[in-house]
């Protein structure tokens, strides 16, 4: 059994606000400084992670 419980709401939602902020940004063309790492994948991964950890500590 893990040790890490299903995410806040709290958290859930400053995930996938942060994820619908780097696709709309990705999504218009805005680029970081550096270009390093394009914005839809940041969103993606914020999306995902949520998703992720919930099943994860429901197993």
């Amino acid at each position: 059994m893990l040790a890490i419980g299903v995410m806040s709401a709290t958290a859930q939602a400053i995930f996938f606000t942060v994820g619908l902020v780097a696709f709309v940004l990705g999504g218009i063309g805005y680029k970081l400084p550096n270009d390093r790492i394009h914005l839809v994948s940041l969103g993606l991964a914020a999306w995902i992670f949520v998703v992720a950890w919930n099943a994860w500590a429901l197993t």
